[in-house]
């Protein structure tokens, strides 16, 4: 019967890298050997080990950015209002930092919290983000709510076709919509309201 010793390892060198989102969840050693000395005048014993490791990925929950509807931008008279906005902060933020001596980036922090994501938050709305394309109508998002709650069972491949469908009809009226604008437009000679 041989002697067995139980140790507890210092250190454990891998030849693979995990990445910093990986769980390590379970682990089998196949086979260890243990070396004769490290060679270095310590009394640790270098040991090799064959094992199988499973990673599990962690999904951490990352904030939403906050998203704000910049389409008002566009209009001449908002536009100008949001940088009179924007540079009224700014002045202000200006003389109270000329006495206080910041470096660069405490004065760019304070330049995009004060005067920019205040602004924004004052000036322009929340962007409610729910059909990323122009086409998806309200039916067609109810119908993907319902997709989403039936994953796994036998109606969702019959939704599932039933969006699409709904998809491909919606998009070809947009477009054709947007086509005679198009026209229309282009009849009129007007070319800056196309664009």
């Amino acid at each position: 019967m041989g002697m067995r010793l139980e140790r507890k390892l210092s250190f454990l060198f891998a030849n693979f890298y995990f990445e910093a989102n990986c769980l390590l969840t379970t682990t089998k050693i196949l086979c260890s050997i243990h070396l004769p000395g490290a060679g270095i005048g310590s009394d640790h014993r270098p040991v090799i080990i064959q094992m199988t490791v499973k990673l599990k990925i962690s999904h951490s929950k990352q904030t939403k950015t906050v998203t704000y509807c910049t389409k008002l931008l566009r209009l001449p008279e908002e536009a100008e209002k949001y940088a009179v906005f924007v540079k009224n902060k700014f002045e202000c933020l200006y003389v109270e930092e000329a006495d206080a001596t910041r470096d660069i980036d405490q004065q760019w922090d304070c330049l995009k919290v004060e005067a920019i994501e205040k602004t924004n938050e004052e000036f322009l709305p929340r962007v409610n983000r729910e059909a990323k394309q122009e086409w998806i109508t309200e039916d067609i998002l109810d119908m993907i709510k319902e997709r989403k709650r039936l994953k796994g069972s036998d109606a969702y491949k019959h939704i599932d076709n039933n969006i699409k469908t709904a998809l491909k009809t919606a998009k070809e009226e947009w477009l054709n919509s947007k086509c005679d604008e198009v026209e229309l437009l282009s009849q009129r000679n007007d070319l800056t309201a196309m664009l």
